[in-house]
């Protein structure tokens, strides 16, 4: 008997099972970013859900109240910023003004307030993601400096130093 790889999107004949490949990075990245995505608008719906309701119908968790919107918009932003990698000052303006409106909407809530450290919480857990960039930034600049103190010695260089 002969064993032969089947392509992997045909079925066998015999079991009817399909064959199954490794998806590979590409694959992976890729689902990565629909989840993160789904996540995104998932986690701004409850914000809203949870920022419009009355206050004696909010639940209560052990996390001080800092903590709690912290938490919340920081998961928001990371997923946008994972789910939308290129359109990073778009999400930095976009969720800026979500949080400033849905502090605002707050105040036509009976029971519920706005304020202004809630937007500064809410503002800097939901832009977050931009942490990503400090790595970057440091390579970055490494990379500049090396380039610099590296630079082999010209008689120029040299007569300058």
């Amino acid at each position: 008997m002969q064993v032969v790889d089947l392509p992997p999107t045909t079925k066998s004949r015999r079991s009817g099972a399909r064959v199954v490949r490794d998806p590979g990075p590409k694959h992976v990245a890729r689902y990565t970013q629909i989840i993160s995505k789904a996540s995104a608008w998932t986690l701004l719906i409850t914000i809203v859900i949870l920022s419009l309701v009355p206050a004696h119908d909010r639940p209560v968790t052990a996390l001080p109240h800092s903590l709690e919107h912290l938490t919340i918009f920081f998961a928001a932003g990371l997923a946008f910023g994972i789910g939308y990698p290129q359109r990073r000052l778009f999400q930095f303006v976009a969720l800026l003004a979500f949080t400033a409106a849905i502090e605002l909407a707050q105040l036509l809530v009976p029971g519920r307030h706005a304020r202004l450290s809630d937007f500064l919480i809410d503002a800097g857990g939901g832009n977050c993601w931009s942490v990503d960039w400090l790595p970057r930034l440091a390579q970055a600049h490494s990379c500049y400096r090396r380039s610099h103190s590296c630079a082999p010695r010209t008689a120029v260089n040299a007569a300058t130093n």
